[in-house]
């Protein structure tokens, strides 16, 4: 519960001759203090403990005052809601909220499970577990999502079957925009609301846009044995020589990079095409790839190893760590990288030892990770799961009964994540 307080300016004037009392007037956060008035009769006896009472003999004891004109000291201006402060002040509650007089100050207490979030008294208290505004806590807003027992509830973006005819089975969000891919080679976007969705392009290739990034200059898309560039309005700047088990990619404002599974090397071009080349080719079932700068980091599936490369400088590539059976998923946050291998979930800074986390379910189809948490997909579970970043790492399920989840990006303020099973783009609103 939160108690908000509250009070009123002190009146000021003559007393009981020309108002007969004090009046409220407008409302502040301050405290209002005992103040004397001037007594029946036209005296002008004043004191800072209080009134005075009748015909203007004698002065009240601090924190008492004479409020009904009746020449006792009957008010108690430290605990009276009707005279809270001061002489008629009345202590008036938000919405739904209970009020009591504190040491000469008004006090608003919302029930049990409601807050007062604001300091506008016409909001009153709100029901933190059904208010989609702030729910489970003050200013956490669902994003368009139900509020459920003070948990956010995903909402549905777009239907892509309105917009393409294929599945989707990658996924971006760049700025105020969702780009995604699908299993026929299309890349569409929409704004994050779903709102004005298009196909960009075609491209071809020899399967579907499993790999998708956006930067400020472009999009890329792979699809199977190509790399696409493309502008955001649409439009093909560049493609890459043909190769094999080209499904991941990564880029920045220099430098795209890619893994092509099949020949077992890591390629990269500049940021807008041009100038393609293998800088490592002698890889073991490379698949996931993240880019820093001009370093260039990935999984080798196969020989269960997270590696690394320059981009300028190739064949010298290292590995940084191994003994992870069918590595894949390589995220990375600041100097922190996560994967998936041999059943669990992984972490190390690089340079330092790695740390299991905890088993995660071989249907993992996505990694994600923020400030706070970790955040993965079940495709076969239709489950979409969030684990703290700090132990214990507590894990708790955001959605289920999904379609087939396959994809995940994070916006400013909300996960999202593709369904393949119903073609549908989902969002959910993170923790502030």
């Amino acid at each position: 519960m939160r108690h908000h307080r509250f009070g009123f300016l002190a009146c000021v004037g003559i007393y009981g001759i020309l108002s007969g009392g004090c009046t409220p007037t407008d409302r502040n956060f301050g405290g209002g203090g005992a103040g004397g008035t001037a007594g029946a009769g036209g005296a002008d006896v004043s004191s800072s403990s209080g009134n005075a009472g009748a015909g203007g003999m004698g002065v009240c004891a601090a924190s008492t005052a004479d409020c009904d004109n009746n020449g006792s000291c009957e008010t108690n201006l430290l605990g009276d809601v009707d005279h809270c402060g001061v002489c008629n002040n009345p202590c008036v509650p938000p919405s739904g909220a209970t009020s009591s007089c504190v040491a000469g100050e008004c006090v608003s207490t919302c029930p049990m499970g409601m807050m007062d979030c604001d300091p506008n008294p016409a909001t009153g208290c709100r029901d933190l577990s059904t208010d989609p505004e702030n729910c489970g806590a003050c200013g956490r807003n669902c994003l368009g999502g139900s509020c459920t027992f003070g948990e956010c509830q995903p909402v549905l973006v777009l239907n892509t079957n309105k917009v393409g005819p294929s599945k989707p089975s990658s996924l971006a969000v760049y700025n105020n925009e969702i780009y995604w891919g699908t299993e026929g080679q299309d890349i569409g976007k929409s704004a994050t609301d779903g709102s004005a969705p298009m196909i960009l392009e075609s491209v071809n290739g020899s399967g579907g846009i499993y790999g998708l990034a956006v930067t400020s200059q472009a999009v890329y898309a792979t699809s199977g044995s190509r790399i696409s560039i493309l502008s955001h309005m649409g439009g093909i700047i560049w493609q890459s020589v043909n190769d094999t088990g080209v499904n991941h990619v990564a880029a920045n404002e220099f430098f795209v990079v890619w893994t092509a599974t099949g020949s077992n090397r890591i390629r990269r071009a500049d940021a807008l095409g041009g100038n393609q080349q293998d800088f490592t080719n002698n890889e073991s079932g490379p698949t996931s790839i993240v880019l820093e700068g001009t370093t260039a980091r990935w999984t080798n599936s196969n020989a269960g190893q997270i590696r690394e490369s320059s981009v300028v400088n190739g064949n010298n590539a290292s590995t940084l760590y191994g003994g992870f059976p069918n590595a894949n998923f390589l995220v990375q946050d600041g100097a922190t990288l996560y994967w998936f291998g041999a059943g669990m979930l992984w972490r190390a800074n690089i340079g330092m030892p790695e740390e299991s986390l905890f088993p995660m379910n071989t249907s993992i189809q996505a990694l994600a990770v923020d400030g706070q948490y970790i955040y993965w997909v079940h495709e076969s579970f239709g489950e979409v799961w969030r684990a703290s970043k700090m132990p214990p790492f507590e894990q708790k399920l955001i959605a289920k009964g999904q379609a087939e989840p396959i994809a995940l990006a994070l916006g400013p303020d909300a996960l999202y994540w593709a369904n393949r099973g119903d073609w549908s783009i989902m969002r959910w609103a993170r923790l502030p």
